[in-house]
């Protein structure tokens, strides 16, 4: 779960960035109003605010709408980027906060609505969740982000593959070169043991990963799982891919270690369920893998101390 919650993070950073620009560029009737004498000083106080937030200048973009709010307090864009900026201080109740004021005081927009949900997702309040996606589904239709939102909802947490694997669907007909939602699809068709379907969803995300440039890993991960029992030299290739590309995800390393296993190399795998162990600390099930490729060499002594590991870690942290 809490490799998903990261994902969803980044992920968010990827929505809300873009979101808050379009807001800060927004002239309507709710929109920032430089006073009346003295407009030029006005845009250049918005674009400061952008200029800030490209460069991810949280502190600075606090400040900055500390003072906007000084001459337009009641404007609930500027809690919506408030919002934002505490979001990306990974103050998810802070930003809770801002963005139900915002909402309050009638702000009702998509990107409003995606970013609580993503916030309320992230303390686990999952029917708000639903709730706030549903509301950002109806007011766009036509757009991908909500039913992509709610697939990862109903295949990380629910593990209900087939009604994430329709909304992966609804997603990907209104954005076809969305890589990310095309892994997704390929997991959830794997999961529901429709393997080769599953193979074409992640080539197609593998080919839209590389022609974008993206370090995006996860469907090479995907393609060397698919692949693991009947052509694991294949999967290695697959597997390797998928750490060079996101060094710093954990079940990368332990993807390939299982293929490292099935290649019959136990020396290695054990070389990737440390580097696991090491970017996951917190993690019981490398551990546990480790106690038993140990015993499998024959190193008892290094094989209890792994189980111990793990049992002290499953004690504490549980199972992940």
């Amino acid at each position: 779960m809490k490799h998903i919650i990261q994902g969803l993070i980044l992920e968010a950073a990827f929505l809300l960035l873009p979101g808050c620009l379009c807001a800060l560029g927004a002239r309507h009737a709710k929109g920032i109003e430089a006073p009346p004498s003295q407009s030029q000083p006005g845009d250049l106080a918005v674009e400061h605010v952008q200029d800030l937030i490209r460069q991810k200048r949280w502190d600075e973009v606090a400040q900055a709408l500390r003072q906007l709010a000084q001459q337009d307090g009641d404007n609930p864009k500027i809690d919506y980027w408030e919002g934002v900026v505490n979001f990306q201080r990974r103050n998810v109740i802070g930003a809770i906060l801002a963005f139900r004021k915002a909402e309050r005081q009638g702000l009702n927009t998509v990107a409003l609505h995606i970013s609580l949900g993503l916030a309320y997702y992230l303390i686990h309040q999952y029917f708000l969740f639903e709730q706030q996606m549903e509301k950002a589904a109806q007011l766009t239709p036509f757009d991908s982000q909500s039913f992509y939102y709610l697939g990862r909802y109903f295949e990380s947490t629910r593990d209900n593959f087939s009604r994430a694997l329709e909304l992966f669907n609804k997603a990907l007909e209104l954005k076809p070169d969305n890589a990310r939602a095309l892994y997704h699809q390929g997991y959830c068709l794997q999961m529901l043991d429709r393997r080769e379907e599953a193979a074409k969803s992640y080539e197609k995300a593998i080919t839209l990963t590389a022609k974008d440039g993206e370090r995006f890993g996860w469907p090479y991960q995907g393609m060397a799982t698919l692949l693991l029992q009947k052509d694991p030299h294949h999967a290695l290739d697959f597997a390797r891919k998928a750490v060079e590309l996101e060094p710093g995800e954990p079940s990368n390393y332990v993807t390939l270690a299982r293929v490292d296993e099935q290649l019959g190399r136990p020396l290695d795998a054990i070389v990737e369920l440390e580097n696991a162990a090491k970017l996951d600390p917190t993690n019981p099930a490398p551990h546990y893998s480790l106690a038993r490729l140990y015993r499998k060499i024959g190193n008892l002594d290094a094989a209890q101390a792994q189980l111990k590991t793990f049992q002290d870690l499953n004690t504490v942290y549980g199972p992940q």
